[in-house]
C-alpha cells in the first residue's frame, strides 16, 4: 500500500511537471528555430560574436528582456552557440535570461516585496556579468576549451536543412519550424530524464524540510543547495519562497535561493547536458553557487529584516 501512494505521489508529481514545464520548452524550442534560422547575420548576433565585455553586457541585457523560462533557455542558448556566439556571452545570457526577466521581477516584487525584487535584479545583473566574464578568461589562459567542454550543437539531425540568402518567404518559416522540431528532438530524452528526476525529489521533499534549514546562522549557503534537489521552474521559485519568508527566513538567503534556484536544479543540470560536458558543467555549477553566495551575503545587509 505505501508503495502503491509512493507511486501514485511520483506518477501525479511527474504529470504536474510535464504539464509545468512543456509549454515552456516547447517556446523555448521555437523561439530557437526561428533564432537560429532568421537571426544569423542579425545585428544583435554579430555583436554577440564580438567575444568581449560589450558581448556579455549586451547578453546580460538580453537575457533580462527576454521572457525565457529555465527549461526553455537551453535550447536558445544552443541555437545561440550553433550560430557561432561565443561561449562566453552565452554563458551571461543563460544566468541572466531566467532570474530577471519583467515577468519575473513584477511576480518577485509582488509577492515578496520591491526591496527583494530589487535585490535579485543587482545581484543576477551581477552574477551573470561576472559569469561571461570569468568564462572569457578560463578560455584565453586555455583553462576552458570549446573541442574538449562543449558539446557540437551545430546540427542536431543529420538531416538538418540550412537557410541561405536566398531561402524567403514560406520557404524559410517552414525551415524555421523544421529548425524548432530538430532541437525539440535533440533535447527531449533530456527533458523526459529531467522530469524523472524532479518528480522523484519532488515526491521525497516537503517546503517543511526546506524551512527547518533555511532560519539558522547556515541559511545562505544551505539556500544555494537547497535549489539543487528542488525542481525550480522560473516563478515557480516564489510561492515557494514566500511562505519561508513569512516564517521568518533570513532575507540574504531569501536573495541566495531566488539567485541559485533556476540555475543550480537537477533538472536544469540534466538539461544542460545535452551542450555542457562534465568539466563544463561543474565549473558553472561551481562558479553558479560561489556567485550566489557570495552575492547573497553582500546583499544581507541592505535589507529590512
Amino acid at each position: 500500500l505505501v508503495l502503491m501512494d509512493a507511486a501514485r505521489l511520483f506518477l501525479w508529481e511527474a504529470l504536474s511537471l510535464t504539464v509545468m514545464v512543456l509549454p515552456y520548452f516547447a517556446l523555448g524550442v521555437l523561439l530557437a528555430g526561428f533564432l537560429d534560422v532568421y537571426g544569423k547575420g542579425g545585428a544583435y548576433r554579430l555583436r554577440l560574436r564580438a567575444d568581449g565585455l560589450g558581448a556579455v553586457a549586451l547578453a546580460t541585457l538580453a537575457g533580462a528582456l527576454i521572457p525565457a523560462c529555465s527549461c526553455g533557455i537551453v535550447p536558445l542558448v544552443t541555437a545561440l552557440i550553433a550560430g557561432g556566439v561565443p561561449l562566453a556571452p552565452a554563458i551571461a545570457f543563460l544566468v541572466s535570461g531566467p532570474s530577471i526577466n519583467p515577468a519575473v521581477l513584477s511576480m518577485t516584487a509582488g509577492a515578496l516585496g520591491v526591496e527583494i525584487a530589487a535585490a535579485r535584479l543587482v545581484c543576477t545583473l551581477a552574477l551573470s556579468m561576472g559569469a561571461g566574464t570569468l568564462t572569457m578568461v578560463m578560455l584565453r589562459h586555455g583553462w576552458l576549451r570549446l573541442e574538449r567542454d562543449l558539446r557540437p550543437v551545430e546540427r542536431i539531425c543529420p538531416c538538418a536543412w540550412a537557410a541561405t540568402p536566398s531561402t524567403r518567404g514560406a520557404a524559410r518559416f517552414a525551415l524555421a519550424w523544421l529548425r524548432a522540431g530538430e532541437f525539440f528532438v535533440g533535447l527531449a530524452p533530456y527533458l523526459a530524464a529531467g522530469i524523472v528526476l524532479g518528480a522523484a525529489i519532488a515526491a521525497a521533499t516537503t517546503p517543511q524540510w526546506v524551512a527547518r534549514h533555511l532560519t539558522g546562522p547556515a541559511a545562505v549557503p544551505f539556500a544555494a543547495l537547497a535549489g539543487a534537489p528542488l525542481y525550480i521552474c522560473t516563478c515557480a521559485e516564489i510561492p515557494i519562497t514566500a511562505p519561508l519568508m513569512a516564517q521568518g527566513m533570513n532575507p540574504a538567503a531569501i536573495v541566495t535561493f531566488l539567485l541559485a534556484g533556476p540555475g543550480v536544479s537537477l533538472f536544469s543540470f540534466v538539461l544542460l547536458a545535452s551542450l555542457f560536458r562534465v568539466r563544463l558543467l561543474l565549473f558553472y555549477a561551481g562558479m553558479f553557487l560561489a556567485g550566489s553566495i557570495a552575492l547573497g551575503f553582500l546583499a544581507g545587509p541592505f535589507l529590512v529584516r
